[in-house]
């Protein structure tokens, strides 16, 4: 009898025993689930040992936060900003863009220039354009030395639209671009057009009042930001321009003249006896205006090249002087001269002799082209006119 209970309650014991439990826990992520495996039995010395094993699976195999998601690594970039083309005088900022592996972006870089007599980095990655020409600038990483880029940059002068030229006094316009060159008399005893300015416009739009000022004969006048200074007698071409194009220029004449106080009075007296489309000296400029032309031969007929000629009004009431130029193909030319008024014309050259014409301007509004043409002696096709061959050069 004892037998029989006694193995009754050890397979009772032995079937609870191997019973597999599933509960459900409250600390699991609803995502995952937990299984327990079948219960290991052992029996060691009469004694029954039990051992569960658990296993946790997660079904879901991303991240959904995406700000917390892992970013690949990348390779750094450098990109760089700047234009190809820079002009003269200009001071601007390199700009580089550099993103390191992580995506993040700087301007950590240093920049170099391959020649800093045309273009210097200077602080903070400034750059100066110092002069004309090309340079190759290079953008290196301060982080990572081996990463560099680099392009060519033209320095050139800023294009320019207009140059005008006024009297700070009234407004009259001296100079233009595109005109020929005009030009005043003044004397320092009296209040005259001697102060003038300018106003220069570039293709782009943009405008400045910053220019140069420049006399070709400072010992005889001088000029300093528009004001003009006489010295000594004479006459002299002032020369504007900007700091960052100088090819493209004006050029107006001041004539520093002698007793022009004294001969105000004079011709003011005198003034009916000037040509009626003359105009009196004191005006901004003579109203009537005529260009005149002409050859110079030598005694042989041939065109004299390289001869040095002048010309300047002997009226005294009318001041003018035109710029002296060299023949070519024996030819010369002078525009804007008064109207009206004894025009003496000069031609030199080493080695012949010295010829003067003097000569009164006609207006020639019907174009005809043989007004005004005041020739130095005659062609081999006996034209020109020269009357007679009068002022043909001779050899010394």
């Amino acid at each position: 009898m004892k037998k029989i209970i006694y193995s009754t309650i050890s397979s009772l014991v032995l079937f609870s025993c191997s019973i597999t439990v599933n509960q459900p826990s409250d600390d699991v992520n609803k995502n995952t689930t937990e299984t327990k495996t079948p219960t290991v039995v052992e029996k060691k010395n009469n004694t029954v040992s039990t051992t569960t094993t658990s296993t946790t699976s997660n079904t879901n195999t991303t991240n959904t936060d995406k700000n917390n998601a892992i970013k690949p690594l990348q390779m750094p970039e450098l990109t760089l900003k700047n234009k190809d083309i820079a002009y003269l005088g200009n001071v601007f900022k390199l700009n580089a863009d550099f993103k390191d592996e992580n995506g993040n972006g700087s301007n950590d870089v240093t920049w170099k220039s391959s020649n800093e007599q045309i273009g210097k980095v200077e602080k903070d990655n400034f750059l100066h354009a110092i002069s004309l020409g090309k340079i190759t600038l290079t953008a290196t990483s301060n982080r990572y030395p081996t990463i560099s880029k680099s392009f060519e940059l033209t320095i050139k002068e800023k294009e320019i639209k207009s140059i005008i030229v006024k009297s700070r006094k009234d407004g009259y316009v001296i100079a233009k671009t595109g005109e020929y060159k005009s030009q005043f008399n003044f004397d320092n005893r009296i209040e005259s057009q001697d102060s003038f300015q300018a106003e220069v416009e570039y293709l782009d739009g943009t405008k400045t009042e910053q220019v140069m000022w420049e006399s070709n004969g400072n010992n005889v006048i001088s000029v300093d930001n528009g004001v003009i200074k006489g010295l000594t007698y004479g006459a002299v071409d002032i020369n504007i321009y900007t700091a960052d194009n100088k090819s493209q220029n004006v050029v107006f004449r001041a004539n520093f003249v002698e007793n022009l106080f004294n001969r105000k009075i004079e011709c003011s007296n005198d003034i009916s006896n000037l040509p009626k489309y003359s105009s009196f000296y004191t005006d901004p400029e003579i109203n009537v205006k005529a260009t005149f032309t002409g050859k110079v031969f030598d005694s042989l007929g041939r065109p004299v090249d390289n001869a040095i000629i002048t010309a300047k009004s002997i009226h005294p009431c009318v001041v003018w002087q035109g710029e002296a130029q060299q023949t070519q193909s024996g030819s010369y030319v002078f525009r804007n001269a008064p109207v009206g008024v004894k025009i003496e014309i000069i031609v030199r050259k080493d080695g012949l002799t010295t010829r003067v014409r003097t000569e009164i301007l006609k207006p020639n509004l019907m174009g005809d082209p043989n007004v005004n043409k005041f020739d130095f002696g005659r062609g081999n096709e006996i034209n020109g006119t020269d009357p007679n061959n009068l002022y043909a050069m001779q050899v010394l």
